[in-house]
């Protein structure tokens, strides 16, 4: 074992002699633990110590700077705050679980719609080459000929009022996937509201979805001032 990982091993007994001049150190340390005397000499020992003892008061320092009393103390602060933090984007990744979830239902309801109507204009397609086939076999018979052109004109303008709402059905899924990726403001989930005029914000605290108002028109500046005071609320409710 190296001499620095040995004392880092066991820097309780080494903090316990910073107090004591170096030789004293050095023997209370080689009393306490004897093998520290095969991996290192009392100078390594020195050096080291030196060290040890300078990051220990910086580390003091750093603790009495954020006003907390002791190590343990700023430990503690630490982990609440790290607990709080995980806490709170275990409920965003929750609420974006279910927004995908809803989404990806969507999408599959489209699709299915885009594949019936892709199904019916194949289907017009063969009717219309039939009547082609029928138009160009029946040239001669002029009432016939006229029973076929508005059966072909009534097949055309069905098949087209099918393109169109194919297309429409195509733009829709296209907006479908962008909003797939919501937009993320502060930990907010960024959506319209469901008439598609107005922007807003929506967050799950303890299982329960909350939402933002923002407006016709997005400012994220403006948007990030309403989250402050959303927490706040929050917070006096004893939400957040």
């Amino acid at each position: 074992m190296k001499p620095i990982a040995f004392l880092l091993a066991h820097k309780d007994q080494v903090l316990d002699t910073l107090d004591k001049p170096v030789k004293d150190a050095w023997q209370s340390l080689c009393d306490e633990l004897p093998e520290a005397r095969s991996l290192m000499s009392e100078s390594t020992f020195k050096m080291y110590r030196a060290h040890i003892k300078d990051f220990q008061e910086f580390l003091q320092e750093e603790i009495a700077k954020l006003g907390f009393n002791d190590q343990a103390e700023a430990i503690q602060e630490g982990a609440t705050k790290l607990r709080r933090v995980i806490v709170e984007r275990d409920e965003a990744l929750s609420g974006l679980q279910t927004e995908l979830k809803e989404l990806r239902l969507s999408h599959e309801q489209v699709k299915n719609e885009i594949a019936k109507l892709s199904t019916i204009l194949k289907e017009k397609d063969v009717e219309i080459a039939k009547l082609r086939s029928s138009l160009a076999e029946r040239y001669g018979d002029s009432a016939e000929l006229e029973s076929l052109r508005l059966s072909y004109q009534q097949s055309q303008g069905e098949a087209a009022k099918l393109r169109s709402e194919l297309v429409m059905l195509q733009e829709n899924m296209a907006k479908l996937g962008q909003s797939s990726a919501a937009r993320n403001i502060d930990g907010w989930t960024l959506r319209k509201s469901p008439d598609g005029k107005y922007w807003r914000l929506y967050k799950s605290f303890g299982g329960k979805v909350y939402s933002i108002h923002i407006g016709r028109e997005l400012d994220e500046e403006k948007a990030r001032q309403k989250i402050r005071e959303e927490i706040t609320k929050l917070r006096g409710k004893g939400v957040v």
